[in-house]
């Protein structure tokens, strides 16, 4: 996983949930920085920001901010691979 996706990540998330910065950190937990609704609204915020989109499957194993820095690396690099001729 890159820094850029995941610094990404945690400045947008700071925003969203109003979070000091020193209070976010790559491995703390997605559940610990909102609820269930917040999270949906945040996830819609990552799709856009990023152009994917994130399914419920792909969320499975998404439980800390770099979990979910990691699918949104690998749904944008699937985004942008050019299909084999």
């Amino acid at each position: 996983m890159t820094i850029a996706v995941a610094d990404a990540l945690l400045k947008l998330a700071q925003r969203f949930f109003k979070i000091d910065p020193s209070a976010i950190y790559p491995d703390t937990p997605l559940n610990a920085v909102g609820d269930s609704l917040d999270m949906v609204d945040f996830l819609s915020d990552v799709e856009a920001e990023f152009g994917i989109h994130i399914s419920d499957a792909d969320l499975v194993d998404a439980r800390t901010v770099h979990d979910l820095a990691a699918v949104v690396e690998r749904l944008s690099a699937q985004k942008h691979a050019k299909p084999a001729a």
